[in-house]
């Protein structure tokens, strides 16, 4: 059996005990309408830096529906930095849960038990009147049920219904992360506004990051690339884009700006007229990609964040569903091709290679920034430099 198969008959195992145990010992859920006043909220979001990025409609929304609420993010440590200077979340509680990890995730022999009490001690102690969760997931419905919370409100499709007290119906079909926010919203208040996607990063943060990055003079367009993912079966490849940062130079005088992962991956691209930011904060990095024209990627955080700030983002897609996590907004464009029957399947590629991805030319790419470049000023940049962390 493959690594990945492994791994998935481990959560298949592990979900079908929590869900037995769970409908053994867990009370009949509570019926009514939703409920309409809320003092103290709990919001839920226990993942990557994109799914942060896609729960900002629904902080948005609860302050609007439940005005003058104390709302609480539980997530990752990432997600207080993501959300940084956003005036809808009084208090972040973070913690690393270990099924949302990459490796490891379902040896419950590695779990920090302890830690995990202490989390739902901390929880209690908040009285929430309200929590709400968009995964649908029995381990995320299960926290919410420890947390103490009067009104549990999300999705039950996958196991961990009798957890909550509210359980709304998931939209239709292949539906986009933030359609089910929206769902939630809706149920909650059907009349709300349904807010987009959006990140609080200040133009003094955007400009000490272009000041940092040595980017001198406006001339020209400033395109950024991001070549990394959570995973190697979402990589388009090095090789392809330091041909399109080259590309974006020679025929736009585009400067480019490269985006590293976190482990480097990406940190050798160089062209004419590029810059590096390898090992810049998260914060950082968001404040830079904000004073981009046009910001190219994988399927991954960046690409949300660069949506969510209102950059024109080309994202390439390969073994997950644009349907469920495009980069939200107008004016942003997923490449992608349907060669692939297992689709989706980001997490186990059953092949050495994703086929989905492969099939993804070079050309595909640049017909899309020959869209949204072909008016830009053919202004190029002669700077060339590798930006590392300050000391």
């Amino acid at each position: 059996m493959s690594p990945g198969g492994s791994a998935f008959s481990k959560k298949r195992v592990l979900i079908k005990a929590l869900d037995l145990s769970g409908r053994l010992i867990s009370p009949l859920r509570a019926r009514g309408a939703p409920p309409k006043q809320a003092r103290n909220i709990l919001l839920m979001e226990l993942w990557g830096i994109g799914d942060v990025v896609l729960s900002t409609p629904a902080i948005i929304a609860l302050k609007k529906i439940y005005p003058g609420s104390r709302l609480a993010y539980l997530g990752k440590p990432h997600a207080a930095e993501v959300l940084k200077g956003c005036p809808h979340v009084d208090e972040f509680i973070t913690f690393d849960l270990p099924w949302t990890r990459l490796h490891g995730k379902y040896n419950i022999l590695k779990w920090d038990c302890r830690a995990l009490f202490r989390l739902v001690s901390t929880l209690r102690a908040r009285r929430f009147d309200l929590a709400v969760d968009v995964r649908g997931d029995i381990r995320s419905n299960i926290i919410m049920r420890l947390s103490g919370a009067r009104a549990r409100v999300g999705y039950g499709a996958f196991r961990g219904d009798y957890t909550l007290t509210h359980e709304v119906q998931r939209p239709p079909g292949p539906c986009h992360r933030v359609d089910e926010w929206h769902g939630i919203i809706r149920y909650l208040s059907p009349d709300a506004e349904l807010p987009s996607p959006s990140l609080w990063v200040s133009d003094i943060e955007a400009q000490a990051a272009f000041r940092r990055a040595g980017v001198k003079g406006r001339g020209g367009v400033i395109a950024g690339i991001h070549p990394g993912a959570s995973n190697r079966s979402k990589k388009w490849g090095l090789p392809k884009y330091e041909r399109l940062g080259r590309y974006l130079h020679e025929k736009y005088g585009a400067r480019v700006i490269y985006f590293p992962d976190p482990d480097g991956y990406g940190s050798d691209l160089k062209t004419p007229g590029s810059i590096t930011v390898a090992g810049w904060p998260l914060r950082e990095m968001m404040s830079l990609i904000k004073r981009c024209d046009v910001f190219f990627c994988n399927d991954g955080g960046p690409m949300h964040i660069a949506a969510a700030l209102g950059v024109p983002t080309v994202a390439v897609f390969g073994p997950t569903l644009s349907s469920w996590f495009r980069p939200f907004g107008d004016g942003n464009i997923v490449v992608e091709k349907d060669v692939c029957g297992y689709k989706p399947c980001s997490d186990y590629c059953r092949f050495d290679s994703p086929a989905c991805l492969e099939a993804v030319s070079f050309d595909d790419v640049i017909s899309i920034a020959g869209e949204i470049l072909s008016k830009a000023p053919e202004k190029p940049s002669s700077a060339s430099a590798t930006v590392r962390p300050a000391t």
